[in-house]
Formats: C-alpha cells, structure tokens, sequence
C-alpha cells in the first residue's frame, strides 16, 4: 500500500507554504504543513494510506479549543438520543488521538481537507484543567468514542455549483472547476454503530456525533 507522501507526490498536492516551524509551539494554520485535497477519490486514497481505519479512539481533541468553542456552539438533535448532537464554529484541526498516530483533520473551506499524522504537538490541543465556565470541552464532549475502532469511513461528494455556492479562499485555496467531483462531507464509522462526521460551513467546520441510522436532515447545509 502508497505511503501518505506517495500519495502527495502522485497528485503533486500543494500546501500553504508552511514547513512546521511554529513559533512556541502556538499553531499557525499557514505554517502547518498539511497537503490540500479538494478530490473525493484523492481524499480516499490518502486516508487508505494513512492506516486510519482499524485504529482505536484513544480520545478527541481541537487545536486552540480552549479559545473559541463555547458550551453555546453544541446542538442536540430532538431526537430523543441524547448522544446525536452537532458542534459549529470549530476554526482550527480536530485531533483524533489513536493507538495508531494522530491523525490531525481540518474542513473549514467547502471541499477542501488538510490532514497530516503525528504532525502538531500535543501542547498545541491538550488544555486540560484550563477551560472557563463558557468553553466547551470536546475531550469530555467526546469521551464516548474513547476505545472505539474506526472501521471504515465515507466521502460523500457534490458538483461544483454547490461546492462554489460555500466559501472557500480564506488562506488563497481556490477551487478548479473541471474536477469530476467534489467533497461534501468526510464520515467515519466506529464499531460501536456511530458515525463522526466532518462538514464545512462556510469558512467554519461542523463536526457531528450520530448514530449510524440517523440522518442530519435538521438543517440545510
């Protein structure tokens, strides 16, 4: 199986520039070296060489969480399931923490992901005992994954009037029109019949917790 550099060099991904050089340790999102995928089946490609799938959840983080994510921006499905719930206004990478690595994942720009491996250090993510009565602490939010194996994921795709219809161009990442398809949402399942679920909206991601029968049906994205 292609190694996730492999990958890079046979699509000749791009990133912003950046080589990993963060100054104190503070994450810069032009700094970070993480490849841009704006294809379906290159997406796929790179998370099949990542060794992601089989991995065991060891817990779930987000890059500056202890700034930005607030107890206001999680949003419980009416349902009757207390576990389905949607989180906005996630603005930097969601860290899921595995036996296999950690695999660092950002979709904030509409089909646009940016993902790396054992790339951020931990001092970047990891605030604990640091949260103000406002924030929203996504390791406990999300702790019922911890010690659940991710096994297998899916990308589901949209045309290009609907990907152009969102944001994208905040860091100069544009979009190519004559693309086959493109990303609309990156699902992974785990073995206890949940999905973890990756949107963008706009300039923002949105990250969801549903059980693997439910649709999100509640908002028009």
């Amino acid at each position: 199986m292609a190694t996730m550099q492999e990958i890079i060099q046979k699509y000749n991904l791009e990133n912003l520039g950046g080589n990993d050089n963060f100054i104190n340790d503070k994450f810069d999102a032009r700094e970070w070296s993480a490849p841009i995928i704006q294809e379906p089946q290159v997406l796929k490609e790179y998370l099949d060489a990542s060794g992601i799938v089989g991995s065991t959840i060891k817990e779930i983080a987000v890059v500056h969480q202890n700034y930005h994510v607030y107890n206001r921006n999680i949003f419980y499905l009416k349902n009757g399931r207390s576990n389905n719930f949607y989180i906005e206004d996630i603005l930097d990478p969601v860290i899921i923490i595995t036996d296999k690595g950690c695999y660092e994942i950002d979709f904030s720009e509409s089909s646009t992901v940016r993902l790396t491996k054992d790339c951020l250090k931990r001092c970047m993510y990891d605030f604990e005992n640091s949260f103000y009565e406002d924030k929203l602490d996504l390791h406990k939010t999300f702790s019922i994954l911890n010690n659940k194996q991710i096994i297998g994921f899916t990308i589901k795709e949209q045309d290009f009037e609907h990907a152009d219809n969102d944001f994208t161009g905040s860091y100069g990442i544009g979009l190519d029109s004559a693309q086959k398809s493109y990303i609309k949402e990156l699902i992974f399942f785990t073995n206890d019949n949940r999905k973890f679920v990756f949107i963008n909206d706009f300039d923002d991601g949105v990250l969801y917790l549903l059980d693997a029968d439910v649709e999100k049906g509640f908002k028009d994205w």
